[in-house]
This record gives structure tokens, sequence and C-alpha cells, in this order.
């Protein structure tokens, strides 16, 4: 199997692994061009040595050999999650960036940190490539990630969630006519009205011509037809995780599953071909309850000081906090 491509670009990310200097400033030299130099080359050797393989479980091991050529990355990648997972950052020339963080402090970082954010951006680019390989040859891309011990906090995982709905679109008619869940009584639940007011006008402009039905349904009505939210999915589930972490949202994982799916459509998107779906339980479980299947960051609604995201890191140092 030609690993070339492989190398090349695990030797211009791992200064961690290799210490040499020259790739810091490969990597932030304005003229390195990181598709043409690196993602295009990866993509070719990638699929190339996936068509070389017969069977789907030799497919299989080929993805698990390259995501596994990463593994040692994410402790880089942890090193600096203060960068690049916190806050926000954005460049004033197309290398170099400045920081700013959650008091909107902002620095300009330093060359070896302007290193780390482009070096991840390559390796975010990269893990995009293999989503779609497994899209391509229906490999369950979290199930290798899951037998590695290997994070998906540290890349955009977001691209899988098409291999989710091509999933569901081969199903069987009598496996894709699931009648849908039940409401509970208790419908959904927050920590307070003002929440409803605050959290409806942030969602009402999704539904224009329909404010006063999602009024209702934030207040747990049920409704006599759905609401179609006219975007994909998983930016509407991620605001209610949002509002279950930072303590305004009282229903279980299960409640407000079955509220969004009982009371919500939403328009599907691929290339020119638009739809109206209804929302898939599994997706919008795996959104609630595991880092999986979230926006990316621009990809965000509902961005107000009072729904800060948090990252799974940043979650898990607030537990464990509290337990202490």
């Amino acid at each position: 199997m030609n690993t070339k491509e492989l190398e090349n670009c695990l030797h211009i990310i791992g200064y961690w692994l290799n210490e040499d200097e020259t790739v810091i400033n490969k990597i932030l030299n304005s003229e390195t061009q990181i598709a043409k130099h690196f993602i295009e080359p990866f993509r070719k050797e990638l699929n190339s040595n996936l068509l070389n393989k017969d069977t789907i479980e030799a497919k299989r091991d080929v993805i698990k050999f390259y995501v596994f050529e990463f593994w040692e990355l994410q402790g880089f990648y942890k090193e600096y999650e203060e960068i690049l997972f916190t806050g926000s950052i954005c460049n004033y020339t197309p290398v170099f960036y400045e920081h700013i963080n959650e008091n909107r402090t902002v620095r300009k970082l330093s060359k070896f940190e302007n290193y780390v954010v482009n070096s991840w951006i390559l390796f975010d680019m990269l893990f995009n490539e293999i989503q779609l390989c497994c899209i391509k040859y229906k490999i369950d891309f979290f199930n290798v990630c899951t037998e590695l011990n290997f994070s998906i906090k540290y890349f955009d995982s977001s691209a899988i969630l098409t291999f989710e709905e091509m999933h569901r679109k081969n199903l069987t008619p009598q496996q894709s006519e699931k009648p849908k869940p039940e409401l509970n009584e208790a419908l959904i639940s927050f920590s307070n009205t003002e929440i409803i007011e605050s959290l409806h006008n942030e969602l009402k402009g999704y539904f224009k011509g329909k404010e006063a039905e999602l009024k209702k349904a934030l207040q747990g009505e049920q409704l006599q037809e759905f609401l179609l939210f006219p975007h994909n999915q998983n930016k509407f589930v991620e605001v209610f995780k949002r509002l279950k972490y930072n303590g305004f949202l009282l229903s279980t994982p299960k409640e407000t599953k079955d509220w969004i799916c009982s009371t919500f459509t939403y328009q599907y998107q691929k290339g020119n071909k638009k739809e109206v779906r209804e929302f898939n339980t599994s997706t919008v479980h795996d959104i609630l309850t595991k880092d999986k299947g979230e926006p990316t960051k621009k990809e965000r609604i509902c961005i107000v000081d009072w729904l800060p995201y948090k990252s799974y890191l940043t979650r898990q140092r607030e537990d464990e906090k509290e337990s202490i």
C-alpha cells in the first residue's frame, strides 16, 4: 500500500512528533497551498488504496490504518485545546491568527501557536477526506474510531451525517415507516418562562408565519401540524443540547428527542435536491447525548451570551470541579 502522501501530511502537521522546525516555516508560508500540496494528493492516494482492496472488510482495514496513523496527534492538539476549542480564532492574514477568549480579550498568536492552528486546520481537512471515503463505501467511521479509542472531538465530524442520511434512505419501506414517537404528558420543560421567551426570540426567525405555533410548542402544548425548520436537523438539535448542559432544559434527552421528532420537520438539502424530512430519531439522540454530529462553529445558530457553547473538555472540567 502506497502511503507517501499520508506520511508527507503526517510530517507537516507532526512537529510534536518529529521536531523538524522546517515544517513550521513551510506551513506558515503563504505560498503553500494546502489543498493543492496536501489534500488533493492525500485524497488520490487514499482512494487508490481503497480501490485496490476487493472487500469492504479490507477497505475498512485501510481506513482503520489511516485513522491510527494520526493517533498520537491527539495529545498535541489536547495540549493546545484552549486556543483551538475555547473562545474563537480569526485570521488577520491567510495564515496568522488572533485568539479571542471567553472574556472577549484579544491577543495575537505566537509563531508556533499559528503553526498549531494551521496544522490543526489541515488535520481537520484530512479527516474530512477519510469520512467522505467512509460515506462512499458505507463504512461505520465512528465504529472505527471507537475501536481505536480515537476521540472525535479534535475534528469536525459533521460530514458523517451524510452517511447516516444514506443509511436511512437504504432502509426497506417496512423499516422506514416507523410510527412517530408518542409524547409524554410533560412534553418539554424549561427552567423558567423567561428562558422560553428568550429562546422563542432566537428561533422565531426560522419559523416565519408560525411564530405563535412555535411559542405554543415551547410552552409544551401539542400542535396539530409539524413546524418546518428550514435547515439541517443538527443545527436545531444542538441548540437544545446547549440548553441542557447550561441548565435551562429540564426534560430528559429522551423526552427532548421525542418532542423534537413529534413536533418538527426539517429541510434536507444536498446539491440541488431539497426535501422536507422528519427528524431522524437516532441522529437526534446522538447529538443530544454524544459528541457526535454537531454542526461546525460557523453553522451553529442562537449564538447569544446567555447560551454559550461548551466543548466536551470544558464540560468535563466543570463536572470535575463540581464533584470535588
